[in-house]
């Protein structure tokens, strides 16, 4: 997660379903950081989800030529845009980047909600999914944000997937070794590359494992430092810890019954996010699995 100055993206991970409840600048369109951008995206998954992304988008009449670069992985968010004048509370009305970027510290920082730069929109959306899962152990979501690790296999993305030690190597910092851990007993897929594009190399990994007690796992890992990025988690969310760094679990299901179980935290330098499409709010195997394999990630 990570972008400099006044072009980027924040992750607002306070509200929504997936569990990085943090937000950071980056670059989320995979593109060099030299960008010229004009717009602010907002991409989320409506309520709740984990994080929000805000993003200075490129002019569509603005191409590029050369390689072909991958198709971002969206990490569970549908893109809606927002104009100024919708923050009715004015936390963003002409708030540059630059601006945003002063109020945040560098790397992981712990902060209320409430006291965020973010719409009163997102503000809500946060307090409900809380008080949700303090009271019933799981948030409510749309059916289509609790089916999306599945879909990675579906026919018309398959072609996105690609073998791990080719998408390991467009990546621009070593990703986590997992070799020696208990994500061997899974099956890799194999994996999807996003985030800040510089230098022909890549800051974000997907990776995804087929277990037989799980099924698919998704592990997501964020490069923030080099995408000169810094995570900001909002401390109602916090309930769990990660080898001694806090930690968000959340479930959120549908109104099917259909279920997304998530396990996010952040170190000094990468943020990372594990989920399946189970109800661990159902089944406390679910939590004590996620958190085997969370806390089994080598610390950097």
């Amino acid at each position: 997660m990570k972008k400099c100055k006044k072009y980027g993206f924040i992750i607002l991970s306070a509200l929504l379903l997936t569990a990085v409840t943090a937000y950071a600048i980056t670059g989320w369109r995979n593109e060099p950081l030299d960008k010229t951008e004009d717009e602010i995206v907002v991409e989320t998954n409506d309520v709740p989800k984990g994080s929000i992304k805000l993003a200075n988008k490129k002019p569509k009449e603005t191409k590029k030529k050369g390689k072909p670069k991958p198709k971002p992985d969206k990490h569970n968010h549908d893109v809606y845009e927002y104009d100024e004048e919708l923050n009715s509370d004015g936390s963003l009305a002409g708030l540059p980047a630059d601006v945003m970027l002063e109020m945040m510290e560098e790397g992981v920082s712990i902060v209320s909600y409430e006291d965020q730069p973010i719409p009163q929109l997102f503000k809500d959306m946060t307090k409900k999914a809380v008080e949700e899962m303090e009271e019933r152990g799981y948030a409510s979501a749309e059916e289509s944000e609790v089916r999306d690790i599945a879909r990675v296999l579906e026919p018309h993305l398959k072609h996105l997937m690609l073998p791990y030690e080719e998408a390991a190597n467009q990546l621009a910092t070593e990703p986590a070794n997992l070799e020696a851990t208990p994500f061997t007993e899974g099956e890799l897929i194999g994996a999807h590359i996003s985030g800040s594009y510089q230098d022909g190399k890549w800051t974000n990994i997907s990776r995804f494992y087929k277990f037989n007690d799980l099924g698919l796992v998704k592990f997501f890992e964020n490069d923030y430092v080099t995408s000169r990025g810094s995570v900001q988690m909002a401390k109602e969310l916090i309930n769990e810890e990660v080898n001694g760094v806090p930690a968000i679990y959340r479930v959120n299901v549908s109104n099917s019954g259909a279920a997304l179980t998530l396990v996010s935290w952040a170190t000094d330098s990468k943020d990372y996010e594990l989920s399946v499409e189970k109800n661990g709010a159902k089944d406390v195997t679910v939590r004590q699995r996620l958190l085997e394999l969370a806390r089994s990630v080598p610390v950097e």
